[in-house]
């Protein structure tokens, strides 16, 4: 098994308890770049803006406790909002547009009421209609849609916000909803995937065979659950790329120490490890462009697994609060690690990318790889047994 060692990283300032899915790195000011936000039980929401300082670029305070945090384009206006969503149901909406550059408060643009115990949140245009809608995933096994509607039937325009969110759909689910992720199907269709109890999940879709493009439908559950623990709390990520132009059509599942590879919903393999995941992510570390299945336990273990069922590891230093993979905005999106602590600490790994993670021929890669004109042409003198013999005295000594 191969240990990573990761060292480049920044520490940001935040302090107090936090849900896992109250974090998450989007472009909340429309820039481009990737900003990472975060808020906690006391109702602190939190904004950081690249590595130039480890305060929030932007922050808020008295929101309640927030359960979630994510952005979209939730006013279908092809421009990203923050949401930030608390136990109450109080559902805050802030517009990072145009905001000053410099380090301060920021008030929400409009506060509106949803359901309450919501715990988890995807914003999507399902039917792909141009009408993005928030989901949101409850504590009570349901997860509903809402989309906003102004009050005047006019655009959303920069003055004071008359709308609401308005009611959509509901879905009733018989395991506890553990998370929500968009992906697609190996046909490019998009659709929203809840995560149930022992490693399965239930896609919800729009409705192909109805003129009405804003019907979902919910479909079938998505394999077996686990004969061991049937009940286990899941987590989904879809919308895995496999490096190509086809529909990222793949999904992986975490439940306990268990992790499942799908695409196109059958499964390709399962892994099991040694150690309880309590969340699971994708990120582009490798340099062939596809994603890696990022998974992290509660004392910070993380496995990065290829569509090859090869892993490496990384072992953080402290328990974890919340894990988050994603892009971050320094200088340019670049693909990060996000561990969260109970000591007031959020570090953000920056420098992880890898050039393969399956197991490599030394010899081979002598051939191939990029090395001074005088080496490669001695080695190019030495049979295959001199080779070995040479490495080997590289690697242990002259006496091996």
């Amino acid at each position: 098994m191969s240990t990573l060692s990761f060292v480049e990283r920044v520490e940001l300032e935040f302090s107090g308890n936090h849900f896992s899915h109250a974090l998450c790195l989007e472009d909340v000011d429309n820039d481009g770049l990737n900003e990472l936000a975060i808020g906690n039980v006391v109702g602190t929401l939190a904004v950081f803006k690249s590595v130039e300082s480890s305060k929030p670029w932007k922050s808020c305070t008295d929101l309640g406790n927030l359960t979630c945090v994510g952005a979209g384009d939730l006013f279908n206006i092809s421009k990203n909002v923050l949401i930030a969503i608390s136990a109450e149901g109080d559902c805050y909406i802030f517009d990072f547009t145009d905001v000053s550059k410099e380090v301060g408060t920021i008030l929400p643009l409009c506060v509106k009421q949803i359901t309450p115990n919501v715990k988890a949140m995807e914003i999507a245009d399902l039917g792909c209609c141009g009408q993005h809608d928030l989901f949101v995933g409850l504590t009570d096994r349901n997860v509903k849609s809402y989309r906003w509607k102004q009050a005047t039937g006019d655009p959303v325009t920069d003055g004071p916000l008359e709308g609401s969110l308005v009611l959509q759909q509901s879905f009733h689910f018989v395991g506890q909803v553990g998370s929500l992720s968009v992906g697609y199907t190996s046909g490019g269709d998009k659709r929203l995937l809840i995560s149930q109890p022992g490693g399965t999940y239930i896609p919800v879709c729009a409705d192909g065979s109805s003129s009405n493009s804003d019907r979902l439908i919910q479909l079938m559950t998505v394999g077996n659950p686990m004969r061991s623990q049937p009940e286990a709390p899941t987590e989904v990520v879809a919308g895995i790329s496999d490096g190509s132009d086809s529909p990222a059509s793949t999904v992986a599942t975490a439940s306990l120490d268990t992790v499942r590879f799908l695409k196109d919903d059958q499964k390709q393999w399962e892994l099991c490890l040694e150690h309880s995941f309590f969340t699971i992510g994708k990120l582009k570390i490798l340099a062939n462009g596809s994603d890696s299945i990022v998974v992290c336990s509660w004392d910070g273990l993380t496995y990065v697994i290829d569509h090859n069922k090869s892993f490496v590891r990384f072992q953080f230093e402290e328990n974890v609060c919340a894990f988050h993979a994603g892009q971050y905005g320094i200088g340019t999106n670049r693909s990060c690690l996000v561990y969260t602590t109970f000591s007031n600490r959020i570090l953000v790994y920056y420098n992880i990318q890898l050039k393969s993670m399956s197991p490599s021929n030394l010899l081979i890669a002598m051939s191939k790889e990029d090395v001074p004109h005088d080496i490669k042409e001695r080695l190019s003198k030495l049979d295959a047994v001199e080779k070995r013999k040479l490495l080997s005295q590289c690697l242990y000594g002259p006496s091996s």
